[in-house]
């Protein structure tokens, strides 16, 4: 599959975005940062209660939010070299981690890696925008997108408003695909990864798919109508 000249900006003081050198007049909207501007009351709320804790417990919210993306940043690092047949070094603070992902039994499935850390945008929409999926596999014979995600220990595992999130997120990324390379996605699985229980995986396919797709749609839209993109 053939990568599209994205890059990735990262502001300092602002929210990440990508360009398209095909398409420079265009500034595409991170998927992520869509997401992250449109959640539901109910969470929002849940996270100003994570935050509290932290705070009621002598750490600061901010630390730790940058502890848990250096984690999976790292985690998704190994992951994918490991897909690709590599022997990535065990990194001792995360080898519970990867004890789980080895141990996950998606991986005795997979007929194909189609690619990993691919990015992809879409601009046929509200507004452009782009982002970075973690792999497209082939698995008995379906095309599958997939999505790591790491957890703390002693968490219990998601709710279906969690899992909600990355299923959407993964719809975006079927829509590039779709957009952009003309291949139809089956599948999506979010595998949540902890240090003390085995990997849980949740999974959308056939008309589910159709759920994420509206969902996603009514995410854009309330993103452009907040004026949250210019």
């Amino acid at each position: 599959m053939k990568q599209l000249p994205l890059i990735q900006i990262n502001p300092v003081n602002g929210d990440r975005y990508y360009r398209n050198e095909y398409k420079p007049s265009l500034k595409y909207a991170s998927v992520t940062n869509i997401l992250a501007n449109t959640i539901s009351k109910s969470m929002a709320y849940g996270l100003q209660i994570w935050r509290q804790k932290q705070i009621d417990a002598g750490l600061d919210p901010d630390i730790e939010l940058k502890k848990a993306a250096q984690r999976g940043s790292d985690l998704h690092d190994w992951t994918e070299k490991y897909l690709n047949g590599e022997a990535p070094r065990v990194i001792e603070e995360y080898k519970d981690y990867i004890e789980k992902i080895q141990q996950c039994p998606i991986w005795k499935h997979i007929d194909e890696i189609i690619c990993t850390e691919q990015k992809v945008c879409s601009d046929k929409n509200v507004i452009p925008f782009a982002g970075t999926f973690d792999a497209l596999l082939k698995i008995n014979g379906k095309t599958v997108l997939f999505d790591l995600k790491t957890k703390n220990a002693d968490k219990n595992i998601p709710t279906k408003e969690l899992t909600n999130e990355a299923l959407c997120q993964m719809q975006a990324y079927r829509v590039c695909l779709k957009e952009n390379h003309d291949m139809d996605v089956d599948r999506f699985i979010a595998l949540y990864v902890y240090p003390d229980q085995p990997a849980y995986p949740v999974h959308a396919s056939g008309e589910a798919l159709t759920i994420y797709e509206n969902l996603w749609i009514k995410r854009l839209r309330n993103f452009a109508e907040q004026q949250l993109w210019r």
